[in-house]
């Protein structure tokens, strides 16, 4: 009830929705990695194995970045920036050639974009609601996680099923939520700017 007053009604919401939607991405790019890469893309299974680990590595220089991005121009402008940039990058590997020299580093993108700004998200949350309700307002949009990777999977395996091309079901899913997840985070309150920490090495 708290963290669904009038004044954190819609932050609540959006951020739970942006949860939700971004792990339709994470389900389809990062869980289903290897699947897409196969099915969609022609790689041969192991060479998606290998193409997965690479990008698991640049995913985890996209958390460093995003986590230092955020503190210069704010975490919830780093993380719509991150996600809006993650959804054009995953749509240009699935419609784009399949060739190794495009897919490999438009997937590792993909993964740099999705992973890397939940540095910025996980510090966002705390700061977006008062002290009194921070724990909660927290668990309550951070719930929504796992219900959107059933989601998100469930509405794969639902196209899948219905004979819709496995590129234009990872788009629709994976490339959708994750552009769905930016639009729904744009939504959310602004703590830090562009700036902050500017003002903070000054006041230190």
């Amino acid at each position: 009830k708290d963290v669904f007053t009038p004044q954190l009604r819609r932050h609540t919401t959006l951020l739970s929705l942006a949860w939700f939607f971004n792990w339709f991405g994470i389900q389809i790019f990062a869980v289903l990695g290897t699947t897409v890469l196969v099915e969609a893309k022609a790689v041969s299974f192991d060479n998606a194995l290998l193409i997965l680990v690479l990008a698991n590595a640049v995913g985890f220089v996209g958390y460093v970045f995003h986590g230092w991005l955020g503190d210069r121009i704010g975490r919830k402008l780093t993380v719509v920036l991150g996600w809006l940039a993650g959804g054009v990058v995953s749509l240009l590997m699935l419609l784009g050639p399949g060739t190794p020299a495009i897919i490999i580093p438009l997937y590792a993108l993909t993964l740099f974009f999705l992973t890397g700004p939940y540095a910025a998200l996980l510090f966002y949350m705390g700061e977006s609601f008062p002290a009194h309700v921070r724990g909660t307002g927290t668990n309550v949009a951070h719930v929504l996680a796992p219900v959107g990777g059933i989601a998100g999977s469930g509405l794969f395996t639902i196209l899948l099923a219905s004979g819709v091309d496995t590129a234009w079901a990872a788009i629709i899913v994976g490339s959708g939520g994750l552009l769905a997840s930016a639009l729904c985070m744009a939504g959310t309150r602004t703590t830090n700017r562009i700036g902050d920490h500017k003002k903070a090495e000054v006041a230190a």
